[in-house]
């Protein structure tokens, strides 16, 4: 990433971000933002639309956490990523294509080894 001078830019829009428990043992969190930007004073890119800046991005992750088995402590995850169109220059004379990846995760509560609070996990992101 690079950083570069420009205008004075306004940027609005909304976040909506949802958290539900299924089930004691299923989550599910979904997310949605709306961005709206521009350039308002610039020399070169006034009305533009910055850089890398989409209008559109969502998520939705689920996870399951195992209780009294002999898995206890043990969460599986997976979650997909939507990520809007964009321009891919101050002048907006190219997009970059709209794109959706795909992420997991694998997590184990240590609190049943006198670790309370502690965890180990791995996350893949963009696994497809």
């Amino acid at each position: 990433m690079f950083s570069i001078q420009g205008g004075e830019i306004r940027s609005r829009g909304v976040e909506v971000e949802a958290k539900a428990a299924l089930s004691a043992n299923v989550n599910v969190l979904g997310s949605y933002t709306y961005t709206d930007a521009e350039y308002t004073k610039d020399t070169t890119n006034q009305g533009h639309t910055p850089a890398a800046i989409p209008k559109h991005m969502a998520s939705l992750w689920a996870d399951y956490t195992f209780h009294e088995s002999a898995l206890s402590g043990l969460t599986l995850g997976s979650g997909v990523r939507y990520v809007g169109s964009s321009y891919g220059d101050e002048a907006n004379t190219f997009k970059v294509k709209d794109y959706t990846v795909v992420d997991a995760a694998v997590k184990y509560d240590l609190a049943r080894f006198n670790l309370p609070g502690s965890s180990v996990g791995i996350n893949i992101n963009n696994l497809f």
